[in-house]
């Protein structure tokens, strides 16, 4: 009976190891985090997510739209809006613009220089560095180094850094 109690003990400690070493639960679910080349193409968030974007461009921006919340690290980027078209009536835009509700976190990775200009404009208002309406939200953070300067204008005047 000795032995026969010795292998049902030693049967239950295995079972009791392998069982501590399973996970209970599925681990909570992480945002991927996605590289974006600015020089590549316009990043439009529309998903809750992080984001890194890197490159350099005068013809697209990044737009974070309507209610969504969204972390952008920004890692040596230099973005100037695309200047206002007055052939086809197409306003000036801002590098970065967030819709109505957006949320953005922006993070100056470490030793980075980032360098947003608003897209100048001719007939009307340049366009302003970063776009923020009212019932939107932006924070800065991280180590980096950011310069904002809006738009030109003709008359020499330029728009908001941040408007």
């Amino acid at each position: 009976m000795r032995k026969f109690g010795r292998k049902i003990l030693s049967a239950l400690l295995a079972l009791a190891l392998l069982a501590s070493l399973l996970p209970i639960g599925a681990a909570p679910a992480q945002a991927a985090d996605t590289t974006h080349d600015i020089s590549q193409g316009t990043l439009t968030i529309s998903e809750n997510g992080n984001y890194t974007v890197t490159g350099t461009t005068t013809a697209n921006n990044i737009v974070v739209n309507k209610n969504v919340t969204a972390t952008v690290t920004l890692n040596n980027v230099s973005i100037t809006g695309v200047e206002e078209n007055s052939a086809t009536g197409a306003p000036a835009q801002s590098p970065i613009d967030l819709a109505d509700g957006a949320t953005l976190i922006l993070i100056l990775a470490e030793s980075s220089t980032n360098t947003l200009t608003g897209g100048a404009g001719t007939s009307f208002c340049g366009a302003p560095g970063i776009h923020v309406p009212d019932n939107a939200a932006l924070i800065i953070q991280g180590s980096g180094s950011l310069s904002v300067s809006g738009g030109s204008y003709r008359d020499g005047y330029g728009a908001p850094r941040i408007g």
